[in-house]
């Protein structure tokens, strides 16, 4: 699977990290918001906080995977307290918040780990 997310239950956050394995189907893409579904039953996300991590995702053109990325998106947004994205370019960077940006989501994209983490904890 594309993601690995890990649940820590005392700092109250959710790491979800992108892996640089391509997507290879549409199915796969969608299976990606029934993992995180999976991985966040048991705990409220309400009083979490999640960190995204797309830097080792491979930038490629979604169209494929359009509709399940979007509901990925929608739900690691609206699901959590807060949540923080972290990519590795500006080109990821300004990817991340266009897609937002489309989607009516607000949250912010950071090129650095330190940043996103201040962000998560204030």
């Amino acid at each position: 699977m594309a993601i690995e997310i890990t649940v820590e239950p005392l700092r109250r956050r959710v790491l979800v990290r992108r892996l640089a394995t391509p997507l290879a189907s549409a199915e796969e893409a969608a299976g990606l918001l029934v993992k995180l579904r999976d991985a966040l039953a048991g705990i409220d996300p309400r009083i979490y906080v999640a960190l995204v991590d797309l830097r080792p995702a491979p930038i490629r053109d979604e169209t494929l995977y359009r509709d399940a990325m979007r509901a990925l998106r929608r739900a690691l947004v609206l699901a959590f307290r807060r949540t923080a994205f972290l990519v590795e370019t500006q080109v990821g960077l300004l990817q991340v918040t266009r897609y937002l940006h489309e989607e009516g989501l607000s949250a912010p994209v950071f090129l650095d780990e330190k940043a996103a983490l201040a962000h998560l904890s204030a």
